[in-house]
């Protein structure tokens, strides 16, 4: 079993801005062990200059801690003709360790960190069936180890689930901030949500989870070929 404690922060959209400046700001405040950065760090948009400025912004925090980075729809940058695939500047500035993880692009790839392994997809590069990364997530899916990392996290750019607003919904607090996720042991993780505009403190809102590869109810009994039984995971978180 890997080493527990382990204490991620995460935060997309992270730009150039004064809001920028609050979540960096917070950030240097934590002792975190690894920065989570699922797309659009830069905002460049085509913009070379920017991706300098964001570099120098963000080098005292990130020559420090593992910042891991995927791919957002600001960083595309296609250009016709000239370079039709996009992700030029991206590749060549955020260099992520994806050929560890059997990967073929910088676009996505995973990772392990004291007993959780993290899966960082790309939103904005073929994700169907008979795609790659399609391909490659299901080999390393299979290739998982709950015994070692019984916490499998993954992160990508665009929602997961998206729907028009309900009408039970009359407000949606339009305020930036970031997310802390706290590994405690194999089965308990604490994620936490922080404002921007608000003291380091203060909790907007928070969660525990619970890993299912601890709970009972989510292993059954499978034959082998030799009739005896093995323990097999129906249902993971």
């Amino acid at each position: 079993m890997s080493a527990f404690f382990v204490f991620f922060f995460l935060k997309s959209d992270l730009g150039q801005t004064e809001w920028t400046a609050s979540t960096l700001s917070h950030v240097d405040s934590k002792d975190y062990d690894v920065f989570l950065l699922p797309g659009d760090p830069s905002y460049a948009d085509t913009q070379q200059p920017l991706w300098d400025s964001f570099g120098r912004l963000v080098e005292p925090y990130a020559s420090r801690r593992p910042w891991m980075v995927t791919e957002g729809n600001h960083e595309i940058e296609t250009f016709p003709i000239i370079y039709p695939h996009g992700f030029k500047a991206y590749n060549a500035r955020w260099l992520m360790p994806y050929q560890e993880s059997g990967s073929t692009s910088n676009l996505y790839y995973s990772f392990d960190v004291a007993g959780s392994h993290i899966i960082m997809l790309g939103s904005y590069t073929d994700f169907d069936e008979d795609s790659v990364q399609y391909k490659w997530l299901e080999s390393d899916l299979r290739k998982v180890d709950r015994k070692k990392t019984p916490w499998v996290i993954v992160l990508l750019h665009a929602p997961w689930f998206e729907n028009p607003t309900p009408e039970v919904s009359v407000y949606r607090e339009p305020s930036f901030g970031h997310g802390r996720l706290r590994v405690v042991d194999e089965s308990r993780a604490h994620w936490s949500w922080h404002r921007n505009n608000d003291s380091d403190p203060f909790v907007a809102d928070e969660v525990w989870l619970q890993s299912l590869t601890t709970t009972k109810s989510c292993w059954h009994n499978t034959a082998n070929t030799d009739g005896s039984k093995s323990k097999v995971n129906k249902d993971e978180l």
